[in-house]
C-alpha cells in the first residue's frame, strides 16, 4: 500500500517539529501600485511605490508595511498520521497557560488598565508557547516596537500527500457590523451561530453609531468568515496550514535610542502604545486571501483604514496571495527537505477603540527553513468557538 511521503525525510510521520523563520526574495507589498506579491528588483517593478519591493519576511496593516522578525518558529506535534491517498496530519500548537503573566507586555498587567491595553492583553499570554516572535523594529513613525504573543494553543494540518491531493487556501471575509452575543447575522442559519441558536439580536447600524470609525468601527464586534480552499489542488510538496491565537502589540520604547528598537525591548508602563491587535492567524503554503463584504445587508462593511487606505478604492479587497500554482509567493516545502516553504495570512480586524485605524486588513508573508524534527512533545487542544471568527 502506498505511504504518505515524510514532514522530514527519514523520520516518522508521528513527532515533534519546529519551523523556524528565513529571510526570502523580494515581494510587492500590498500597497503597490502594480504587480501586488509579484518578484521584484526595485520600487519600479511595483509601480514606482516607495518601498514596494521589499524582501521577504514582511508585514503590511492598513497600508504600513513592515519587516517581520526572521526570528520566527513554531513548534508543533503530529499525534497520529492522516492515510493514504490524502495524507494530511492533524497538528497541535502548545500553550501551556494561556493566562500566565506575560514577560513582553508588563505594561498591560497594571491595576486598572491606564495603558489603554485591549481588554484580551490585561490577561496574560502562554507560558510554553509552540509560536515565538521576539520583538522587532517597526520602521514607521520614528521607529516602534513590536512583538506577537500567542494567547491560546493551536492547531492545522500538514499535508504530505505525493502527489499532492489537499486543498489548503485560506479565505476571510469580514463585516464589521455587530452581530450580536451569537456572533451570526439575523436570519442567518443557526449553524452558523454560536451554539447553533440564532438569537436574532443584531442591534441596527443606527443603535452602533452608523457605518464610520466613531461608530461601527469603535469596537472589537463584527464577523468573520473562514473558508478553506479554492477547489483546486494544491501544488506538489508538504503543505503547512497552522491556526494560531495571537496578541500583536507596537510601541514606543522609552528604554530604546530614539529610532531603534533594541533586542528584547517590551512594553512597559507608561510607554506609548500605539496598536494592539487580536490575531486569529492562518498561515498556509497554499495561497490566502481576504476582503471586508456586506454579509447582512445593512450597507456597511468596513469602517476604518481597511487593507490599504480608506481613501483607496481597492482598500476592501479582495486581496489575494497566489500559490506556487499561480506564481504566487506561498510555497509548499520540498518533499527532500532541500527548500523550505513560504506561508501566507490574509485575514480582517476589528481593532476596537483605542486604535485610530478601527478596521483593517493584514497580510503577512513569511519564508520558512525546511522542517525540523525536535524533542518530543505532548500536546493536547481544543479550541474554544468564539467571536469575530
Amino acid at each position: 500500500m502506498p505511504l504518505c511521503a515524510p514532514i522530514v525525510v527519514g523520520q516518522p510521520i508521528p513527532n515533534t517539529y519546529v519551523l523556524r523563520g528565513a529571510t526570502g526574495e523580494k515581494r510587492c507589498t500590498t500597497n503597490s501600485a502594480a504587480n501586488r506579491f509579484a518578484s521584484c528588483i526595485s520600487d519600479a517593478g511595483c509601480g514606482n511605490t516607495a518601498g514596494a519591493c521589499m524582501s521577504l519576511p514582511w508585514v503590511t496593516a492598513d497600508g504600513q508595511v513592515m519587516p517581520f522578525s526572521t526570528g520566527t518558529q513554531t513548534t508543533f506535534t503530529v499525534t497520529a498520521p492522516g492515510t493514504f491517498p490524502t495524507c494530511e496530519h492533524s497538528v497541535c500548537i502548545p500553550c501551556g497557560n494561556p493566562n500566565a503573566s506575560c514577560p513582553g507586555i508588563p505594561g498591560c498587567e497594571v491595576p486598572d488598565n491606564p495603558n489603554g491595553c485591549v481588554p484580551r492583553g490585561t490577561q496574560g499570554c502562554c507560558d510554553q508557547p509552540g509560536f515565538i516572535v521576539p520583538t522587532f523594529f517597526v520602521n514607521i513613525l520614528g521607529g516602534l516596537c513590536s512583538r506577537v504573543d500567542q494567547i491560546a494553543c493551536g492547531g492545522g494540518v500538514v499535508n504530505s500527500s505525493n502527489p499532492q491531493t489537499g486543498d489548503n487556501d485560506v479565505n476571510k471575509t469580514g463585516d464589521t457590523s455587530d452581530p450580536g452575543a451569537d456572533c451570526c447575522y439575523n436570519g442567518h442559519p443557526a449553524s452558523e451561530c454560536l451554539n447553533n441558536t440564532n438569537l436574532n439580536d443584531d442591534p441596527s447600524l443606527t443603535a452602533q453609531g452608523g457605518c464610520n470609525p466613531n461608530g461601527a468601527g469603535k469596537d472589537y464586534k463584527g464577523k468573520i468568515v473562514r473558508t478553506i480552499g479554492n477547489g483546486s489542488r494544491d501544488a506538489d510538496g508538504i503543505h503547512f496550514r497552522l491556526v494560531t491565537p495571537e496578541l500583536s502589540t507596537t510601541w514606543t520604547d522609552g528604554q530604546s535610542p530614539p529610532g531603534t528598537c533594541a533586542p528584547g525591548s517590551t512594553y512597559d508602563d507608561g510607554e506609548l502604545l500605539v496598536s494592539q491587535l487580536i490575531l486569529k492567524a492562518e498561515p498556509t503554503t497554499a495561497g490566502a486571501s481576504g476582503s471586508f463584504t456586506d454579509q447582512n445587508g445593512d450597507g456597511c462593511k468596513r469602517a476604518g483604514a481597511g487593507f490599504i487606505a480608506a481613501s483607496n478604492l481597492q482598500t476592501d479587497g479582495p486581496i489575494a496571495v497566489p500559490g506556487a500554482q499561480a506564481g504566487g509567493p506561498a510555497r509548499p516545502q520540498s518533499y527532500d527537505g532541500t527548500q523550505g516553504s513560504v506561508a501566507a495570512a490574509v485575514s480582517e480586524v476589528f481593532s476596537g477603540p483605542n486604535s485610530p485605524i478601527r478596521d483593517i486588513g493584514f497580510v503577512a508573508i513569511t519564508p520558512f527553513m525546511p522542517a525540523d524534527v525536535v524533542p518530543a512533545q505532548s500536546c493536547s487542544c481544543t479550541v474554544e468557538p468564539g467571536c469575530p471568527e
